[in-house]
């Protein structure tokens, strides 16, 4: 175990600061605190064999019980467990849920309570219970929807979803599919509907990808992440250090600065007639500096942002770079989204693979013997 502290006294400055080089930067706020945190390493072990979780939702807390959901590749069971207990809270057989030859594979799950579970298809969102029994279906992607004209709903591979009971509303990703990648068009387009669950209407919300990749192309660093708390959407994307937020309550949109302090360089850009250059994609994706999802911890209401400096080309070895030699920054930002505190990670992790719990932060630690289950949690106090 490993014992941490950082004092800061930093004197914020409340004027924005725009860097033209870099498509209107914000200055990353300073917070004033102290911090304190513990490493602890993990491994997980279920008593069923599960070989797939269901990425970017792991962990829910469902009528007070920390639930880790999974589904098992091998017979497409959905299981929930207890996460302190690890034992059985749930199991949706493949037999009670919805059909993926009529409707499309799963894209994402969400549990909002044992008695409604979203599964998004890709022509189909279905709300369920843990018995299989369909409580609800919103027909998605339909030529007969005006949206569809414009925008398609999910990405068909990973489609988050939030539902929020205050509104009865369900928010999840679109992307204009008549526009391809490489064109401005498609980075103007929204990102993200909002879906009445009473009336079955859908709302595009204004957020579109920042004006860094509407004027530049970035390859296949043009995720879209987005993470929700009880009022705010909160958006952001691989190149821009800065943070978009969208206040449901109120209908406001809000962007704050989240550069690392590790950034030394601007991601460099490809040009859009290397769209179908894969080899050119892969390696510009594997070195440019990159932003990770901002994860939102519900039981301290803090944020965590991961970061990665840009690589070099080629080693001291002269062996080329990939992926996997990245280093991670962890950045931990305030309730207002000041940045409280960057930790430079000692080891390699996957940190797509993250959930924060009571307990703390989970991050997927990489290993030399694939091993599974290994992660890092990363006990955070802020005074």
């Amino acid at each position: 175990m490993k014992f941490h502290i950082f004092i800061f006294i930093v004197l914020c400055s409340c004027s924005t600061q725009y860097n033209k080089s870099s498509s209107n930067e914000l200055a990353t706020q300073k917070s004033k605190y102290t911090v304190e945190y513990t490493t602890e390493n993990h491994i997980m072990a279920w008593r069923d064999s599960v070989v797939e979780t269901i990425k970017g939702r792991d962990f829910e807390v469902i009528d007070d019980i920390p639930v880790y959901l999974t589904r098992n590749k091998r017979n497409g069971d959905i299981i929930g467990y207890n996460f302190q207990t690890t034992e059985k809270v749930f199991k949706v057989k493949r037999s009670n849920l919805p059909n993926e030859a009529e409707y499309g594979q799963f894209n994402s799950i969400y549990i909002h309570n044992f008695d409604s579970i979203f599964i998004v298809q890709d022509y189909m969102i279905k709300l369920i219970d843990t018995s299989g029994i369909i409580k609800q279906q919103l027909v998605i992607n339909n030529e007969a929807d005006k949206l569809y004209k414009t925008h398609a709903i999910g990405n068909l591979n990973y489609a988050p979803i939030f539902f929020d009971a205050k509104n009865n509303k369900l928010y999840i990703e679109s992307y204009c599919w008549k526009c391809k990648r490489h064109k401005p068009s498609y980075y103007k387009s929204k990102i993200e509907v909002a879906i009445d669950l009473a009336s079955g209407k859908t709302e595009l919300l204004p957020q579109t990808y920042p004006i860094l990749y509407q004027e530049n192309y970035y390859g296949y660093a043009n995720h879209t992440y987005r993470e929700a708390n009880d009022s705010l959407n909160v958006y952001s994307f691989p190149v821009d250090p800065n943070i978009y937020l969208y206040n449901r309550l109120s209908g406001n949109y809000k962007t704050v600065g989240g550069k690392s302090k590790y950034q030394k360089q601007l991601a460099n850009t490809l040009s859009r007639k290397q769209k179908d250059d894969e080899k050119t994609k892969i390696e510009h994706f594997s070195i440019i500096p990159f932003y990770y999802k901002v994860h939102y911890n519900p039981f301290q209401n803090y944020y965590y942002r991961f970061f990665s400096p840009g690589l070099s080309q080629k080693n001291e070895e002269g062996l080329f770079n990939k992926n996997s030699d990245r280093e991670h920054i962890l950045m931990i930002f305030d309730e207002q989204f000041k940045l409280i505190d960057e930790i430079k990670l000692e080891e390699k992790y996957q940190v797509f693979f993250t959930f924060c719990t009571p307990e703390g932060l989970y991050v997927n630690r990489v290993n030399e013997k694939k091993e599974k289950g290994l992660y890092t949690i990363f006990k955070i106090n802020i005074q």
